[in-house]
């Protein structure tokens, strides 16, 4: 619910997060909003967080309102090929701000990750497991993130934003 994202994005913001990556659908609502925009402002202790969103994975464009991934507030990442292409499944539109891999070009390149271990995991067999899709796309942007703020940590989270819209 709405209530739950709310109270998610503030505590992270409150707890000194430098970066929040949010992987699913959010509906934009007036809450959820000012709380995003909260942790903007606010989070790291005033220096605000970076909000990374996963823009989608239906191949459409996507556009403010539907979506608090779409939203100008937040960092919107979609997902990018091994042939450096906009996935087919990634979403686009004016709010996309950055692609990250994503899986979707050569089928037998794809996202590798770790995952939990035996059957609870998404591989029984290993401690790896690959995927396509915005999802991975979006916490790959996150961690870029945190590793410009450890470099830079007197940063904005809107300095921080700029730089890696800028070097994309």
């Amino acid at each position: 619910t709405d209530l739950h994202w709310v109270e998610a994005i503030r505590y992270a913001a409150d707890m000194g997060a430098d970066v929040i990556s949010i992987g699913l659908i959010i509906t934009p609502s007036p809450a959820v909003m000012d709380a995003l925009r909260y942790a903007l402002v606010k989070g790291r202790q005033g220096k605000g967080c970076v909000v990374c969103t996963a823009l989608g994975n239906d191949g459409v464009y996507r556009r403010y309102g539907v979506d608090a991934a779409a939203a100008g507030e937040v960092l919107s990442v979609s997902g990018s090929t091994d042939y450096d292409r906009r996935s087919w499944f990634g979403d686009y539109g004016p709010s996309l701000n950055l692609v990250c891999p994503a899986g979707g070009g050569n089928p037998d390149l794809k996202v590798w990750s770790t995952d939990r271990m035996g059957t609870n995991g998404y591989n029984d067999s290993g401690n790896y497991y690959s995927s396509a899709g915005t999802s991975a796309s979006c916490p790959l942007a996150a961690a870029i993130a945190a590793l410009v703020i450890t470099l830079h940590p007197n940063w904005s989270g809107l300095e921080v934003r700029q730089v890696l819209e800028a070097s994309c």
